[in-house]
């Protein structure tokens, strides 16, 4: 499975709150010490989120595939290997779906990904095969869909393993969040609803997920910096399209926990959803 950087079971406020303050922090270092930005390094912020397999038991012989803060263990497992295989255990360390998998993924809506024979597919939480391993690369289902590739296209399907959105894309996001994911058509990014219509048109350079309502868009300025890279400009869009706070920042973050970071005029703080400058809630 192509690798995300978290998945729907992970809690995306925190983890999110995490990124921005990372970037704060090293974007506050190195405007301090005169440091190139292409020089970035994000802390690690990890050291003091306990995990949640702190608290379990785990089955003589094996280790958990991935450690956890939120403790949202859905359907009460999660992943263990043997370094060989993979199946699911319970907070007890009692072993529920046995370890045959060349890989697997933690349940979300009821389902969890799995791969056999170099296929991915999905089971349900009794360990059965509910939608066939017959694609070449799947994620976790969140709000009813689920991305796959076919023939190096990517599209979704829904819980019975339907195609909703034929595999034709290039490059899209990878969950839906407020019914819209996010698509590139003609190098531009927009957004599509779970039938694959389009409604917000592509005219973006960059997008990000909706989180908290809005979503981050960016457009290029038409100008470069030093090295020659394009120069971007940021703000954010609502479901509708419109333009929720204006594309005037240098950088900015997805909203989390109801703010976001910005830089602009080399300035960085914090916004509310108006645009107002506030604390972050840590």
């Amino acid at each position: 499975m192509n690798s995300s950087f978290f998945t729907p079971s992970i809690s995306r406020s925190k983890l999110a709150l995490c990124l921005a303050l990372s970037v704060f922090a090293t974007t506050v270092v190195n405007a301090e010490d005169n440091v190139d930005s292409d020089d970035y390094a994000l802390f690690d912020l990890s050291e003091d989120i306990d995990a949640c397999e702190d608290d379990t038991k785990l089955p003589t012989g094996f280790s958990y595939k991935e450690y956890t803060s939120d403790c949202q263990y859905n359907e009460n497992m999660t992943v263990i290997t043997d370094g060989t295989v993979y199946g699911f255990a319970n907070k007890d360390g009692k072993v529920i779906i046995r370890p045959t998998f060349e890989d697997a993924h933690d349940f979300d809506e009821g389902l969890a990904l799995v791969k056999q024979q170099g296929k991915y597919g999905y089971i349900n939480p009794k360990g059965n095969i509910v939608i066939r391993p017959t694609f070449e690369d799947a994620w976790s289902f969140w709000e009813g869909r689920a991305k796959i590739t076919q023939n190096g296209k990517y599209g979704f399907i829904d819980k019975k393993g339907n195609i909703v959105i034929k595999p034709s894309f290039d490059e899209t996001g990878n969950w839906f969040e407020q019914g819209l994911v996010s698509v590139k058509i003609n190098d531009k990014w927009g957004f599509m609803d779970k039938n694959g219509q389009t409604k917000i048109a592509p005219n973006y350079d960059y997008v990000e997920d909706f989180s908290e309502q809005l979503a981050l868009v960016a457009k290029d300025t038409g100008k470069t910096d030093s090295d020659g890279d394009p120069i971007w400009q940021y703000g954010y869009i609502d479901t509708k399209g419109k333009i929720a706070l204006p594309i005037k920042y240098d950088y900015a973050s997805s909203f989390t926990e109801g703010s976001a970071m910005v830089i602009a005029d080399d300035n960085i703080y914090f916004i509310n959803k108006k645009g107002e400058r506030v604390e972050p809630e840590l």
